[in-house]
């Protein structure tokens, strides 16, 4: 048997067993998705977080080009 197999067979012995207390089985389930769920979520975050730092640093590039233009060259 194969790890594939080993890691279905023992998901499959749990399930089984839990088929007993439905609510632990719930419980299981709901944890799971939540961490899906904050996966999904700290994706997305980090994906808004690295576009607002690229607008900033151009906004910051722009307006060193615009001082740069505007004071009197020494």
């Amino acid at each position: 048997m194969g790890i594939s197999e080993e890691a279905g067979k023992a998901a499959g012995d749990i399930i089984s067993s839990l088929k007993s207390y439905p609510l632990i089985l719930s419980l299981v389930l709901m944890n799971l998705g939540l961490l899906g769920l904050m996966y999904v979520i700290a994706g997305k975050s980090s994906e808004t977080r690295q576009r607002e730092f690229t607008m900033i640093f151009d906004n910051q590039k722009e307006m060193m080009e615009l001082i740069a233009k505007c004071s009197p060259r020494p």
